[in-house]
């Protein structure tokens, strides 16, 4: 955290993103790109994708290092297959790996968006924003309007507290791809840089598109209680109970309490505080 911050407003911006990740989520990521890859790939790499790709639905994920590294050495000359590795490997949780084959990937074809796109989210995944936001950047000057770049740059735009750069990006994404996923995060990005107004006016928007989301239910429940609005926070308590039938009164008690405490940091001083600087 920026020194900038003052321990008050550091144990409350915490708080903010503790209370975020609790009660909101963000939606999983990008679709299953399986007929993209075996469209493209080589017909001699299709027999080891099938098997690759047979092992992961079933949720074996043993050995798929190797297979993909027995891919990659019988193919080093196509970007496409480096490209489908790195994916892979990435989804699978190794950024280090993911990023040595997008990066030959990218070597190999440079004007291939996914390619830049992959070896932004390894260097994502290394938490090396700057280069991931370059990486992103890239892409997006070859395909301007593909929503899941603008969403992933705006992720390391966030970490680099490049607030409104991440607002930006994720209101794009939401834009040129009007997905529930794509609402839903951009509503919740606003709540995690402190324009709470605005998130709680999306997720009301998101709402009316969705109306038995729970998750969606219960961040607004929630959020409707910091911005002193306790009657419709009451009712969308109530419609949350009727559209979870998890929702319990010590679940309902329990974050009412936190929020309280919440309220006690969560002064309109440093509301105010913390907007400004998340709107530089």
């Amino acid at each position: 955290m920026n020194a900038r911050f003052s321990l008050l407003a550091h144990v409350t911006y915490s708080m903010m993103t503790m209370a975020w990740m609790a009660i909101c989520p963000v939606y999983a990521g990008e679709e299953s790109t399986d007929p993209y890859w075996r469209a493209k790939l080589p017909k001699s790499a299709v027999p080891m994708y099938d098997k690759i790709i047979e092992k992961i639905k079933v949720g074996d994920i043993t050995d798929i290092d190797k297979l993909l590294a027995e891919l990659v050495s019988k193919h080093k000359t196509d970007s496409v297959v480096l490209a489908f590795a790195s994916e892979t490997i990435l989804q699978l949780g190794d950024p280090t790996t993911g990023l040595k084959y997008a990066t030959a990937s990218v070597e190999l074809s440079s004007k291939d968006p996914h390619a830049l796109y992959l070896r932004g989210s390894a260097y994502y995944q290394l938490s090396r924003y700057q280069l991931a936001v370059k990486d992103y950047t890239a892409a997006l000057k070859l395909e301007p309007k593909t929503a899941y770049i603008h969403y992933h740059r705006g992720l390391s735009y966030y970490e680099l507290e490049q607030f409104n750069n991440a607002i930006d990006d994720l209101h794009m994404a939401k834009k040129f791809e009007n997905s529930i996923k794509h609402h839903f995060n951009y509503a919740g990005m606003l709540f995690k840089v402190w324009r709470i107004k605005e998130s709680v006016a999306e997720f009301e928007s998101y709402i009316k598109r969705v109306p038995d989301d729970r998750m969606a239910s219960k961040a607004l429940s929630s959020m409707l209680l910091h911005l002193d609005r306790p009657d419709d926070a009451d009712r969308e308590f109530a419609r949350f109970r009727k559209i979870d039938p998890k929702a319990t009164d010590e679940f309902e008690a329990a974050v009412r309490k936190e929020f309280t405490e919440f309220r006690r940091l969560y002064t309109k001083e440093v509301y105010a505080d913390e907007e400004k600087k998340h709107r530089k």
